[in-house]
């Protein structure tokens, strides 16, 4: 070939791995105009992502990136001028500042949340933080009496944040605040379940703080697709409301006569949700 390209390729390749990798063609993505065997594929966001969460491992380096975070989110709210939140909302996200900074156990604990406390005077006012706040306390938090702390924490941030959705709701209502306000009462309903759940479904005050949450939760069609997971069952995203529920309707404990009767008609009408939702 006259420029070699094929060869300028290999060795660019080689240069830069694993930024850049040799991959074989998928018999699907060939076509007339473009029949190679071979494909390069950029792998920049892995590669980064790998380098981050292997600086993110030494604690010292924490503080830096914290700061770094926050410069990072600052920047980006100061240039945008129309609803500046949204531009930084993947950043926020709890589901991918953990993929980040990701370890091999439930991801860098003391650092993502160390993150969302650099973030809080900076995005205070957004209910959408608050919830994502949530859900890192929630998702970082294990099944011991010593994480009943992290857990309130959990359920403050997203019943602040619930009832900041419901207002805007009542004076702008559409789809896009109705759909916030439905995955936010879910996850009430998964840090209810989960506090339930540290208390081994024993707590008759906290099973029924779970059935309310459980009962709001799935009024919403919004959270079809998180109540189709939930069985009398633990197994799956929705392990602990599986629980509640399972202990609930089926143990005859008088702290579960007790629920039963006290929230008969809201037992019945997630009974009813569940079985339309799994029908779906």
């Amino acid at each position: 070939m006259r420029f070699d390209i094929v060869q300028q390729c290999f060795d660019q390749v080689k240069r830069v791995q694993p930024l850049i990798a040799e991959e074989h063609t998928l018999l699907f993505e060939k076509s007339t105009k473009n029949s190679s065997n071979q494909k390069y594929v950029v792998n920049a966001k892995y590669w980064l992502i790998e380098i981050l969460g292997e600086y993110a491992k030494t604690k010292l380096n924490h503080s830096i990136v914290v700061e770094a975070y926050k410069h990072i989110v600052s920047t980006i709210l100061k240039s945008t001028k129309k609803r500046p939140f949204f531009a930084v909302m993947d950043y926020v996200k709890f589901d991918v500042i953990n993929e980040i900074f990701k370890s091999d156990f439930k991801g860098q604990l003391g650092l993502i949340k160390s993150i969302y406390m650099g973030l809080n005077e900076l995005l205070s006012e957004n209910p959408h933080f608050y919830h994502q706040h949530a859900k890192c306390n929630l998702w970082q938090s294990d099944y011991k009496e010593t994480s009943l702390k992290e857990l309130h924490e959990a359920l403050k941030y997203a019943s602040l944040a619930r009832y900041n959705f419901s207002i805007e709701c009542e004076h702008n209502p559409n789809e896009k605040l109705s759909i916030s306000l439905a995955h936010t009462d879910f996850t009430i309903a998964l840090i209810t379940s989960k506090i339930s759940a540290i208390y081994k479904f024993e707590n008759e005050t906290e099973n029924g703080k779970a059935i309310e949450a459980i009962y709001q939760a799935i009024q919403s069609p919004y959270n079809i697709d998180d109540f189709v997971q939930v069985k009398y069952t633990r197994k799956g995203r929705a392990d602990d409301i599986s629980g509640v529920l399972g202990q609930v309707m089926n143990m005859s404990s008088e702290s579960n006569r007790n629920i039963r009767q006290k929230y008969a008609k809201e037992l019945s009408n997630i009974n009813t949700n569940l079985l339309r939702y799994r029908s779906v």
